[in-house]
């Protein structure tokens, strides 16, 4: 399992740019102990990676399951609440005659998801009045 997730570590290091010492010396360890990280002879500790990721921007999501960060927040995303904001919206528009610009429906749609998201279901009080602070 640690040769993995050196072998992610070394792909993030490449896409980077950057050589295993430079990775090494942005967390303060030697190369070689660099180099045994991702040869998976030796373990990735938390705060290892934590620290790649904030010096060198490494994507810890992807070091540890294999999929991207924006491609695994992307299926944390709740459809169904998505969806059913956006029937909302509609029925808004509809019910009033008024049609929103796309940019100012897409910034509705976000802002009513945030605040949705919380409670894990549409809330269409919430809804109705970012939709007049959005007209």
């Amino acid at each position: 399992m640690e040769i993995v997730f050196g072998q992610r570590l070394a792909d993030e290091r490449r896409r980077l740019g950057l050589k295993q010492d430079e990775m090494a010396e942005a967390i303060g360890i030697t190369r070689s102990i660099y180099a045994a990280m991702e040869g998976g002879r030796s373990p990735l500790y938390v705060d290892r990676l934590v620290r790649f990721e904030e010096t060198v921007k490494v994507d810890i999501q992807y070091i540890l399951t294999g999929k991207k960060t924006k491609e695994a927040a992307f299926h944390m995303l709740d459809w169904a609440l998505i969806d059913q904001i956006q029937a909302h919206i509609h029925k808004n528009e509809a019910e009033h005659w008024d049609s929103l610009s796309p940019e100012k429906k897409a910034l509705t749609l976000k802002l009513s998801y945030q605040e949705c998201a919380r409670d894990g279901k549409l809330n269409e009080e919430k809804v109705d009045l970012i939709l007049q602070l959005s007209k």
